[in-house]
């Protein structure tokens, strides 16, 4: 691979995509190349053993995109690897589906960080412009669409968070909305009649739906895949502060809104579930941590994944804190020597001796567990000297068909003891971020928040919030018309956040279309409405005026 040449990559084995998507670049985008990594020899361009020094050392890449048509998990679980090295966060990454997957696919992948999902298509003009947005951030040259008119039309968005932690009473999240505090600006857009005295106002259900938001505009109805762990239908915002992980979000503190007579007996459920959860037999699976920039033995297993017997956590770079290996509390920790590296916080390799590395690990294992995992050297031809009580070294790569014999070897002779020296301290009352990857749960939870259209297309979207909104924003809107929006700054003005509609196949962007040619028709509607106003009350003033002279014959009204 040539340093120098930036290029867009695609983690895909769909020869058929790859094919289609490398012309469209090439005829659309000349100049970008797509280096394509995968499993599958005879459509790759690299194999996922070159991924990580690709965007590591190499730095040759530009955007991500990764295809989740086959190997969901796998791919998810890369996704979350990639999540890991903050410095790789200016990376865009976007997310491709194929029909057979579920919305809560696209979510989770969001909620990953992915800043756009598509699914495959054939026309894949708007994808390709997505692409060169996401490098240059320059709005230009977008697809030409027919566009509509919001005339004020009020959507009630669904903005995604990223769950932290879940206690019985409250839920942390991340996000990227920032206080909710319309000014009266937006209000009168929101509700046009906000300053009459609400008796003289019709309240039809959409206007007490607006009146009972605005009267509380920090109790918030959600949604999440896991309503066991809330037993609640709104959550009151507790509080909305800058994240101190990562600069794009913010953190957003929840507290369930359990009703007052049944808090005892609600609480107790929640415990309850999360004493299921924390239970889950995947805990029980024996937690193995590899390091090794190539991820040899993650593609091993790439086509049976989902099957695995054990839990495999893969490191392709060793964090220079080494305090990942506290928060993953392996059981087996493999080291293959020949492809051991050391990253600091801003992604450079520290030139350290193989010595150098393996001692810094040894040590950081012996000051965060009592009794350290059993830690396997692989292609080293020397005895490695520590006072760790199983330490082992092997001149030779690590198999799968090794990996395989060690953990049912490991399973078979393991005491309950040591097992359980090496589990999380876990709290009752409390679901933590490590427990949250653990036993596999979806860290997505949805806020419902309205929004006031100014205008849309079926490719780019203009709405006004009651909050400021951070670049990268995720937004469904779940009408009869579902589709979601990513918001970007570089496309906003001062009041005014814009975006781009995706998330939607062929059938939704369809309903999209069709939501977009209602608005344009709507001007026309009311106009005729207005028409037909003026002609009744006509018909009525004649006939007042016919009753005055005596005259009756109501057939005879125009």
């Amino acid at each position: 691979m040539e340093s120098e040449v930036v290029k867009i990559a695609l983690l895909s084995d769909d020869p058929i995509y790859i094919r289609k998507l490398r012309k469209f670049l090439k005829d659309h985008y000349p100049g970008r190349e797509l280096a394509v990594f995968g499993h599958d020899q005879s459509c790759r361009d690299y194999s996922l053993a070159a991924l990580f020094p690709a965007l590591i050392e190499k730095k040759m890449i530009s955007l991500l995109i990764i295809d989740f048509d086959k190997n969901y998990q796998y791919k998810r679980d890369l996704l979350k690897i990639i999540n890991k090295y903050h410095f790789l966060k200016h990376i865009p990454r976007v997310g491709v589906f194929g029909e057979v997957h579920h919305n809560s696919d696209l979510l989770e992948a969001y909620s990953l960080g992915a800043l756009l999902c598509d699914y495959k298509r054939d026309d894949l003009e708007d994808f390709v412009f997505n692409l060169k947005f996401l490098e240059k951030r320059e709005g230009t040259g977008a697809p030409s669409y027919a566009r509509a008119d919001g005339h004020g039309t009020v959507l009630w968005a669904k903005f995604l968070c990223s769950i932290s932690d879940i206690s019985l009473e409250e839920v942390s999240t991340l996000t990227k909305i920032n206080k909710i505090a319309p000014d009266k600006k937006w209000l009168e857009e929101f509700l046009p009649s906000f300053a009459a005295p609400r008796s003289f106002i019709n309240e039809t259900d959409d206007v007490k739906k607006k009146f009972s938001w605005i009267e509380d505009i920090n109790t918030l109805n959600f949604i999440t895949e896991h309503p066991e762990m809330f037993m609640c239908d709104k959550v009151n915002v507790k509080s909305l502060e800058k994240s101190g992980v990562d600069a794009r979000f913010n953190s957003l503190l929840v507290e369930k809104r359990i009703e007052l007579d049944r808090e005892e007996e609600v609480l107790n459920e929640i415990k309850k579930n999360f004493k299921k959860y924390k239970n889950h037999p995947i805990k029980d699976k024996t937690r193995i941590m590899i390091i090794d920039k190539k991820m040899r033995l993650m593609e091993g297993v790439c086509e049976r994944y989902q099957e695995l017997e054990y839990n495999l956590f893969n490191y392709p770079y060793m964090l220079d804190d080494f305090r990942i290996v506290k928060k993953v509390l392996p059981e087996i920790l493999i080291v293959q020597e020949d492809e051991f590296e050391v990253v600091n916080g801003e992604g450079q390799v520290l030139q350290l001796s193989t010595k150098e590395k393996l001692e810094r690990l040894v040590k950081q294992l012996e000051e965060s567990f009592e009794e350290p995992p059993i830690l396997l050297i692989f292609n080293r031809k020397k005895k490695f000297v520590s006072n760790l009580r199983y330490c082992m070294c092997f001149d030779g790569d690590g198999t799968v068909e090794l990996l395989e014999k060690l953990g049912k070897i490991y399973q078979k002779n393991i005491s309950p003891e040591w097992k359980s020296s090496l589990k999380w301290d876990s709290q009752e009352d409390k679901i933590s971020s490590d427990e949250i990857d653990l036993i596999g749960l979806k860290r997505t939870i949805m806020i419902e928040i309205p929004i006031v259209l100014k205008n849309i297309s079926e490719h780019m979207v203009e709405v006004k919030a009651p909050m400021p909104l951070n670049d990268g924003a995720v937004l469904l809107i779940d009408n009869v018309n579902p589709f979601y929006i990513t918001i970007f700054k570089d496309l906003s003005d001062k009041d005014v956040s814009k975006g781009i509609v995706n998330g939607i196949d062929e059938t939704y962007k369809m309903k999209v279309r069709r939501l977009v040619n209602d608005l344009i028709k709507l001007p026309k509607t009311k106009e005729d409405e207005l028409e037909t106003q003026k002609y009744k009350q006509l018909n009525i003033d004649k006939f007042m005026e016919k009753i005055k002279v005596g005259m009756r014959k109501v057939d005879e009204i125009v």
